[in-house]
């Protein structure tokens, strides 16, 4: 005879609460980790140097005023953005002017 059908009807459904509780806080867990890590800042880059260079025309590693006119966010903060004031946004500048504020 096993050890479990010798346990009372009881006991049996105990176990199975317990095994159904354990299965919840895990997936609980699981979907709080998750949503964690969908917030996170993004760090693929990808996307931004893509339209960094769509909008480099003449291909110099650099944005004039008038390129940036293809990405509106960046002509309309240009000079901010244009941290040496060479009157050009290098990549370099362009990526950090990009990456969310810290507080």
């Amino acid at each position: 005879m096993s050890k479990r059908s010798s346990l009372c009807p009881t006991a049996i459904q105990f176990d199975n609460r317990s095994l159904l509780l354990f299965a919840v806080i895990t997936l609980g867990s699981s979907g709080v980790v998750f949503a964690q890590s969908a917030a996170a800042p993004m760090t693929n880059d990808k996307p931004l140097v893509a339209l960094f260079a769509q909008a480099d025309k003449d291909g110099d590693k650099a944005l004039n005023q008038e390129e940036a006119k293809a990405i509106p966010a960046l002509a309309e903060r240009f000079a901010e953005v244009d941290t040496n004031g060479d009157g050009l946004v290098s990549q370099a500048e362009f990526m950090a002017s990009m990456q969310p504020a810290k507080s």
